[in-house]
């Protein structure tokens, strides 16, 4: 606890053995704020009896120092403690969202303080240590100051910290077990790196030493809020950074945070917020009760409706409203809009929902609290599901409602996941997003790019549904499926099989006959539920198909892609410039992927300090990036060959690839329509409405809607490049 004692006021914060040799308080101040001294000057005799007739009063009349020009009439009944310097100060007014406050320093205690031109400071309890920008608000405030070791919501050490004052976000794990440390500029990529390599010692202590490095380590480091920021009716600020343009209106407590708002891109904070330990990305709106702890937001990142966020880092473009997410990794392109949701101890990666009465994350069943769940990009847990701890999940699974009893590992992606408890079964249908609602999965990567308002992207995201981690998913569930339809068809017969290649052998011969309409087998799986029951695998033949066609559309778009970016050119020349590509498998590093030999090899410079900075680790992210549309296409080549069975791309088998293609782009322009005209065959939704005029009044024309029209637009644009690229050489 510390203690009440008596000081001049001046610097005495500021412990003196963490001074460095000839450095005073003032040394410190003037160092960071890069102002001249040159332009201020000591107060006039005349002046300071004029300040003192308007009801001011300072310890040291000395130590208030100004700037040209100076009009004392802005200063009214204000104490002045320690080294205060007033920038420009002349009669005038500043706006905010209709209210006007004159320009000056009015019923305030101001100590130690830079304060910048033309600012507008009332009734401000009190400011210390606190650096101010121009034209900044100050209005109806309460406490606002700098402790002597502020971190700022960072992680790092100051001088006679001891080794265990490195705050950790324990994200993923409610145990602690994966701790990660903030610095200014964190990306989800960061934490994920952070979090996932903990069988890397020498890493951990790594990243450890870049985190400490980065920041300013001095005590003495002064709060700052920069220019044009508005402060109102704010209970608290204790050591905050707070970026230009920067809006705090009606909030309770902000505690050792940074707030990285600019000019064109500002934070907003209003409501009774209260926040502690942590970092806000460009772009944020925080409102409406949010309590934060121990946190880190991407760039336009809302939280509202009294959210809760503990232990927790959010990536870009996410919405979390009214509910409780805690020790939690969450990449780009989330939304948790609903009170009665809650999650802890995941790691969702990207472009995913949680839905109304959700509950992901009861550790109940375990017999510790260090239980996770990781989903991939595109996970969706339906309304008042419930998933048990530990579960994992491919990418774009759709859970049904429904208490879910068991640990799960779903493997099999963009399928939908059913608990049946009349007849005990977990249901799974594979390519359930492809076969029945292509309006929505087509939709998908548009609405998310859409929603990337970032001016400048810290990270690099892929929002298309297929990619190259997706692919890798897909091929490992045709893979299973192959072993399972073998295993159902001579379970019928009789007969058992454990040999795995004669399985997926067998499967594959069974399913290379099958069309989309074949009947489905008595096909059940083992291992994607923690149970004694077995998993029913509905519709195995078409999802398989479905994935066939997923795979095979894949390699056709990024190899016309090629095409287009080489001006057409031969078959032969992008055979050479593709063969031999990438193959193994991709890592989602907070959005952005990347073959893991190149995880493992950022991880290996980084431990033999190739990369010395955060800022080069950020770098080699760019770099990656840059290189990925060719080492994509790379692997789309290899997954073309593959899926049609051969080594090499010849005339014969690319000219049937593009038109297979081109059946499957028809297709899907024919699911986007048919998923979004159910809408409005539906005879419940037609029930709403008095007749077919309101109907259409209200829910408008089908042919009318935009996105059908660009995808139809987009299937001739296709089909023209279709049959441009069949008349190579």
């Amino acid at each position: 606890m510390d203690h009440v004692t008596l000081t001049d006021g001046m610097g005495a914060w500021i412990p003196p053995e963490h001074l460095a040799e000839g450095q005073t308080p003032e040394t410190v101040r003037f160092e960071q704020s890069g102002r001249d001294a040159a332009q201020y000057r000591p107060l006039t005799s005349a002046e300071i009896q004029r300040l003192t007739d308007q009801g001011n009063q300072a310890a040291d009349w000395t130590q208030v120092l100004v700037s040209d020009p100076f009009d004392a009439a802005c200063l009214r009944h204000n104490e002045f403690y320690g080294l205060v310097r007033l920038g420009r100060m002349q009669q005038g007014a500043l706006t905010h969202q209709g209210m006007a406050l004159p320009t000056g320093i009015f019923q305030s205690r101001i100590e130690s303080c830079d304060l910048g031109h033309d600012m507008a400071i009332h009734d401000v309890s009190y400011l210390g240590h606190v650096l101010v920008g121009d034209r900044v608000i100050l209005f109806q405030c309460g406490e606002i100051r700098t402790t002597c070791c502020a971190k700022f919501g960072t992680s790092q050490i100051k001088p006679g910290d001891a080794r265990e004052a490195f705050a950790r976000i324990h994200v993923m794990n409610e145990a602690g077990a994966r701790g990660i440390g903030l610095f200014r500029g964190v990306l989800p990529a960061d934490a994920m790196l952070w979090a996932r390599s903990r069988s890397h010692p020498d890493l951990m202590a790594r990243l450890e030493t870049l985190t400490c490095d980065l920041e300013d380590r001095r005590c003495g480091v002064y709060s700052e809020i920069q220019s044009q920021c508005v402060i109102k009716h704010t209970r608290q600020l204790i050591n905050v950074k707070l970026g230009p343009c920067t809006e705090v209106i009606g909030a309770d407590r902000l505690e050792e945070v940074t707030l990285c708002g600019t000019e064109a891109e500002p934070v907003t904070v209003a409501d009774s917020v209260t926040l502690r330990q942590g970092q806000v990305g460009p772009g944020c709106l925080i409102r409406q009760g949010v309590h934060a702890e121990l946190f880190c937001l991407g760039a336009y990142v809302t939280l509202e409706c009294g959210a809760r966020l503990r232990h927790t880092v959010v990536g870009d473009n996410s919405s979390i409203a009214g509910c409780e997410v805690l020790h939690s990794l969450i990449f780009p392109g989330h939304r948790q809009q609903h009170s009665s949701s809650f999650l802890t101890a995941s790691c969702l990666m990207g472009q995913t929902n949680v839905a109304a009465g959700a509950i992901i994350g009861s550790n109940h069943n375990s017999r510790a609290n260090d239980s996770e769940l990781c989903a991939g990009r595109g996970f969706w847990p339906g309304l008042c599901s419930s998933v048990k701890h530990p579960s994992r999940f491919a990418s774009f699974v759709l859970l049904a409602k429904g208490d879910f009893p068991h640990e799960l590992n779903i493997t099999l992606p963009f399928s939908l996941v059913i608990n049946d408890p009349a007849k005990d079964q977990l249901k799974v249908m594979p390519a359930y997003w492809w076969r029945y609602n292509m309006y929505a999965l087509a939709r998908n990567a548009v609405k998310f790019r859409e929603r990337d308002l970032r001016q400048h992207p810290g990270q690099a995201i892929e929002y298309h549904v297929l990619a190259p981690d997706t692919i890798g998913e897909i091929q490992q569930a045709r893979a299973a499926l192959e072993v399972w339809v073998a295993q159902a068809h001579l379970r019928a017969l009789g007969r058992v099989e454990t040999d795995i290649e004669t399985l997926s052998s067998k499967g594959q011969h069974l399913l290379s006959q099958a069309t989309v309409s074949a009947p489905d087998m008595d096909v059940t799986a083992r291992g994607l539920e923690h149970a004694l029951r077995s998993t029913v695998i509905l519709h195995a033949f078409e999802g398989y198909h479905a994935y066939g066609e997923m795979l095979l559309h894949y390699g056709v778009i990024h190899l016309m892609e090629f095409l287009q970016w080489h001006g057409g050119g031969s078959l032969e020349a992008m055979v050479k410039a593709l063969s031999g590509g990438a193959t193994g498998d991709w890592a989602n590093l907070g959005g952005q992927l990347m073959p893991v030999q190149e995880v493992q090899r950022l991880q290996d410079d980084i431990c033999s300090s190739t990369l010395t900075s955060w800022s080069e680790v950020h770098d080699r992210y760019e770099a990656l990036w840059k290189a990925y549309p060719l080492v994509k296409q790379q692997h789309a080549y290899a997954t073309l060959c593959d899926v049609l069975g051969v080594e090499t791309l010849d005339h014969a088998h690319w000219y049937y690839a593009l038109d297979q293609s081109m059946v499957i782009q028809k297709s899907l322009c024919d699911r986007v329509q048919s998923s979004r005209q159910r809408d409005f065959e539906n005879p419940f939704m037609q029930a709403l409405f008095e007749s077919p005029e309101e109907m259409r009044a209200v829910m408008g024309h089908l042919e009318d809607n935009a996105f059908i029209q660009e995808v139809r637009a987009q299937t001739e644009v296709y089909a023209t490049q279709v049959q441009r690229f069949k008349e190579l050489d």
